[in-house]
């Protein structure tokens, strides 16, 4: 059964030595044909130019249940492991079953995921710095600005908020390959959505003409409200509360207005309720209503 299934399976002797392992683990090390039993551990992980503690190693083998290391392949690859390990006795000796799964490709992306957050919180910061010392030039305009930079920071926090909440849950070590996917492309959307804030938090002169130019177009306000939905799950969960979007039947799927606009009322409407709220739930409730003179809102 062991030779057959995905997970890498290693039976470790108390000194080290092995006493089995499958044809998975063959294959991750690039040796399909190779025989490992009986040899020690250092033999199986340690490239010719890599050395590590096989001692230290093998007291974490023992006293951990869980963890995660740094092996080289045949190829001289670095491949992150997950270790599961159970202790067990046969015969006169004890014994570790170890269960192994590859999530090399998931921490790499991890790392990846994690330098591109803290690249956009260092960018964030760097144009706050730049408005502030703009703010402080514009003195005529002192109040107005003032008010557009408090609210711009708040609309600012909200997707880098869902950007930090779901690079933590890619630090899970079971998380599955499609909420793998779902999570990047969370985060991807949002980083868009920052930069896009950001874009027109730095065109001032619309606030100084007085200028809110509306950009309509025909677009899914049922995508919208699943995407906000999905960015704000992470920042009610951290507060333990419950949210939810209800849409009544009689919404359509496409409207036509200014979708960038209906994002930040609603990332505002939704952002405070959360914050304000320090227990139960967080309901936003979505139906149509028809105004005279006007098809629908």
């Amino acid at each position: 059964i062991f030779e057959e299934i995905d997970d890498i399976i290693l039976i470790v002797e108390k000194d080290g030595r092995i006493d089995y392992v499958n044809r998975a683990f063959r294959k991750l090390l690039g040796y399909p044909n190779r025989r490992f039993t009986g040899k020690t551990l250092c033999d199986a992980f340690c490239a010719k130019n890599v050395h590590i503690d096989c001692k230290a190693f093998l007291q974490q083998l023992f006293r951990k249940t869980y963890f995660v290391s740094q092996i080289k392949n045949r190829k001289d690859e670095t491949l992150y492991l997950s270790w599961k390990t159970k202790p067990f006795v046969h015969g006169n000796g004890k014994k570790i079953l170890a269960i192994i799964r590859d999530i090399s490709i998931q921490t790499r992306l991890q790392k990846k995921t994690e330098e591109y957050g803290k690249n956009l919180q260092e960018m964030v910061y760097r144009l706050t710095q730049q408005l502030e010392r703009k703010k402080q030039k514009a003195s005529d305009l002192h109040q107005a600005k003032a008010i557009f930079l408090s609210k711009m920071s708040h609309e600012l926090r909200t997707p880098l908020t869902a950007i930090c909440g779901y690079i933590e849950l890619l630090n899970e070590p079971d998380v599955s390959a499609s909420d793998l996917n779902k999570y990047v492309a969370i985060i991807d959307r949002n980083a868009k959505d920052l930069l896009t804030m950001i874009n027109e938090t730095l065109d001032m002169v619309k606030i100084e003409q007085n200028k809110f130019p509306i950009n309509e177009r025909t677009f899914s306000i049922r995508v919208l409200l699943n995407e906000l939905y999905e960015n704000f799950l992470v920042l009610a969960s951290d507060k333990q509360l419950h949210f939810k979007i209800i849409t009544a039947d009689g919404v359509p799927d496409n409207i036509y207005s200014d979708p960038l606009l209906i994002r930040q009322i609603l990332n505002n409407l939704i952002g405070n309720s959360i914050k304000f709220t320090s227990s139960g739930s967080v309901t936003l409730k979505v139906k149509q209503r028809t105004f005279p003179h006007t098809l629908s809102q």
